[in-house]
């Protein structure tokens, strides 16, 4: 194996703890839609895009068009309860992430968010001085778990394969870390039914990667 010269990481469950926030708030708002389901229904929303998201709440109210869903998820989210990011950044992560870029590795975030909407959330956690680009899967011909945006990310930095490492939590994030063939870790997580199966390694927070990154 080459040696590892850059990381490119998941946001949402990976550098923020945001499945739960969006996982409960899309509940609260179906609620108010009519669902009469548990919140463990809602449960099978955490790692998908918006599309399949939306998709996946057509099935558990068909009477409503994704436009709707759409609607009511934006003012849910963006105007009653806006996310406080720096409040959910898991912990460690800042100290981690500037242990990593001051040993010399490229940092970047691949999310299937906007890259405007990704700049922005690094910019409040004041993360955005440690990354070296950010990669949207809205800008590939595929978004996760298809590999394109970790092959994206490699051609933009001109790297190998074997010389990158994905961190992800998602069951589509991994899915796509390990088609692109780069070394896929998940960040563990127990609270959720994730299937983290297909990661090469799991790890708990950022000082677990550094230990790990020595030993390649």
């Amino acid at each position: 194996m080459k040696k590892i010269k850059a990381i490119f990481f998941d946001l949402d469950g990976t550098l923020v703890d945001t499945e739960k926030y969006y996982w409960l708030g899309t509940y609260d708002w179906m609620k108010e839609l009519g669902f009469k389901g548990k919140e463990e229904d809602i449960l099978p929303i955490i790692g998908k895009d918006m599309n399949e998201t939306y998709a996946y709440l057509k099935t558990l109210l068909p009477q409503y068009s994704i436009e709707d869903f759409k609607k009511a998820n934006d003012h849910y989210f963006l105007y009653e309860n806006p996310i406080d990011y720096p409040n959910i950044l898991f912990e460690g992560t800042k100290e981690g992430l500037k242990k990593l870029k001051d040993k010399g590795y490229i940092l970047a975030i691949c999310s299937m968010n906007y890259v405007p909407e990704i700049e922005r959330i690094a910019k409040l956690c004041g993360l955005d001085e440690l990354f070296d680009g950010y990669f949207s899967g809205e800008d590939c011909p595929h978004n996760k778990p298809a590999p394109d945006i970790y092959l994206a990310a490699l051609n933009y930095f001109g790297l190998n394969k074997d010389e990158a490492v994905v961190i992800e939590d998602s069951y589509s994030g991994i899915k796509a870390g390990k088609s692109s063939g780069i070394l896929t870790i998940a960040r563990k997580e127990e609270r959720f039914k994730v299937h983290q199966e297909e990661a090469d390694y799991t790890i708990r927070n950022l000082d677990e990667l550094d230990k790990y990154l020595k030993e390649l």
